[in-house]
């Protein structure tokens, strides 16, 4: 039926031909729009399916030229020009929710010890992708924006190897070739994900000799998260591309513990494994200059707070249930608590009618205010789906060790969460899916805050090596390894573990 405001009576002989074809448009004309819609859609098919082609062909032949480079003679440190290129999709001002934080203080770092750095990038296309209040980059770094190449086609949307920034490797590897003709470097340094900075990177490395650090935030083919590889040809697909990143790698550094090397890649040869090195997440020191400042007022509220992404309803559930409880059971106590988030999962407490009273719900925040947030917060929530793999530890984690504030962490008992916080005194850890342990430690909390109690002991020693700082010497240490073809360390025993970034 037309609305209302469309409708009129009339008799179809007094119709003029200007008021049919506005009233009724031509069924031919219809048509016409359908089948030309449908010649785009095919062309675009086409065209993304075709970059996808000519980037694997390419790959597949860089790749194992990039291999041969371990082979090369070892350089001396003299030799050394300390230029590093460095190839990430994102990177500021792209929001930290797009992994940028750890590139960023790992740049500010290397950049301050005198390496001369490059940087191949995207363009944020929108005002939502963009902080302008967080991380900066030092105007030493020579930063170069590519527009974003998205793909054409909706219908291989999370069906294309290695992800759907494939369009963005040829431009790219364009880019960073024609930085290589110019200037010697001594090193590739790449991210990922997304996982077309990976296929980029091995192709340049590949046609311009010169070696490559694959860093893994996350893992690719064995990723629980996120981009979650369903399809079994898919998944095959993706498992080589990994193999032959890995192999074309002359160091690989990742994200977890030493010991979950074999949970995080697919299965690797001994020679390959000897290449893999363990640089954590970590906490900018930078970041809590004025720390002391800002927590010298006790406040006037028991502030619970939980900061960064919440990953899906579940998760949401797990952290509201237990302050639900508390404030059913114990009015008198919560009329004293607020919650407070920041984040880009807002609209989660719409969508799933948990916005309660005491939630003050401050969307994303730049970083700086993200601090500020979790400086007058008495209690810092932390939560981790149980479909995520026990050796996740997400760089949030590492600042809320760094504050000192207790830490209630909703986590799967085998998580590397548990192991972290108990080591660093930080807090405790409470099994997922059992709100009544998340609400008598939230409630201990409580009565330590209003007592002026001393709630945790940190213990600074542990806490104090996964500053980003020395974080990024280990990186650094990596990258000077890779730029002079050291060979990695000698074979262990099955049972030795590779050491780990501290």
């Amino acid at each position: 039926m037309w609305p209302l405001h469309r409708q009129r009576t009339v008799s179809p002989t007094t119709i003029s031909d200007e008021e049919a074809r506005h009233e009724f448009p031509s069924n031919r004309r219809t048509a016409s729009v359908r089948v030309h819609g449908r010649i785009t859609g095919v062309r675009d098919l086409l065209s993304d399916f075709l970059t996808q082609l000519q980037v694997l062909q390419l790959f597949a032949r860089k790749s194992a030229s990039a291999e041969e480079l371990e082979r090369g003679v070892p350089r001396h440190l003299a030799e050394l020009s300390r230029r590093l290129l460095i190839i990430s999709y994102y990177s500021p001002p792209y929001r930290s929710v797009y992994g940028t934080q750890g590139l960023a203080k790992y740049i500010k770092y290397l950049d301050r010890w005198g390496w001369r750095i490059t940087l191949i990038t995207s363009e944020p296309r929108n005002a939502d992708q963009r902080d302008d209040e967080g991380e900066r980059l030092a105007d030493s770094v020579k930063v170069i924006r590519l527009p974003q190449e998205p793909l054409r086609s909706w219908r291989l949307k999370s069906r294309v190897v290695p992800d759907d920034f494939i369009r963005w490797v040829q431009p790219a590897v364009r880019a960073a070739n024609a930085v290589l003709r110019r200037d010697p470097h001594d090193c590739i340094l790449t991210t990922v994900p997304p996982y077309s900075n990976a296929l980029a990177a091995t192709i340049c490395s590949g046609m311009s000799g010169v070696p490559l650090v694959s860093g893994f935030r996350d893992p690719w083919s064995r990723i629980d998260h996120g981009w979650v590889i369903k399809s079994p040809p898919l998944r095959a697909a993706t498992a080589a591309l990994e193999r032959r990143v890995l192999r074309a790698s002359t160091r690989v550094t990742m994200s977890v513990r030493m010991g979950r090397v074999a949970d995080f890649f697919v299965p690797l040869d001994e020679g390959t494994r000897r290449r893999v090195v363990s640089v954590t997440n970590g906490f900018d020191p930078d970041d809590f200059v004025a720390w002391d400042a800002m927590r010298t007022a006790k406040p006037s509220r028991f502030v619970v707070s939980y900061i960064g992404s919440i990953y899906d309803a579940p998760t949401l559930r797990a952290l509201m249930e237990p302050l639900e409880e508390w404030r059913r059971r114990y009015p008198a106590e919560f009329a004293h608590v607020t919650f407070e988030y920041a984040g880009a999962s807002s609209g989660l407490f719409d969508a799933h009618h948990l916005r309660a009273s005491y939630l003050r719900d401050h969307g994303f925040l730049p970083h700086p205010r993200a601090i500020e947030l979790k400086a007058r917060s008495a209690v810092q929530m932390f939560c981790l789906p149980t479909s995520m793999s026990a050796q996740v530890l997400s760089g949030k984690i590492y600042e809320m060790i760094r504050a000192g504030i207790p830490i209630i962490a909703i986590v799967r008992p085998d998580s590397d969460v548990v192991a972290l916080i108990n080591e660093t005194g930080t807090g405790v850890a409470v099994e997922y899916g059992k709100p009544h342990l998340a609400l008598e430690a939230l409630r201990r909390f409580y009565h330590q805050w209003c007592e002026g109690k001393v709630a945790t002991r940190p213990d600074w020693s542990i806490i104090n090596r996964y500053s980003r700082e020395l974080l990024a010497r280990q990186l650094e240490q990596v990258i000077i390894d890779a730029a002079l073809r050291r060979p990695p360390p000698l074979a262990r025993a099955p049972d030795e573990q590779l050491p780990e970034a501290t």
